[in-house]
């Protein structure tokens, strides 16, 4: 399985993105200032 790592802000952007590539056959790691995240890991 292909990894992504989804850099956004926007938490409703973020949620329709992952669920894309979530079903589009990714891993999908999500990264954001809004959620206090600095260090994102698969």
């Amino acid at each position: 399985m292909q990894k992504i790592l989804i850099v956004e802000d926007d938490i409703d952007i973020q949620d329709i993105l992952k669920k894309h590539m979530i079903d589009a056959g990714y891993e999908v790691a999500v990264a954001s200032r809004s959620h206090g995240d600095r260090n994102v890991g698969f």
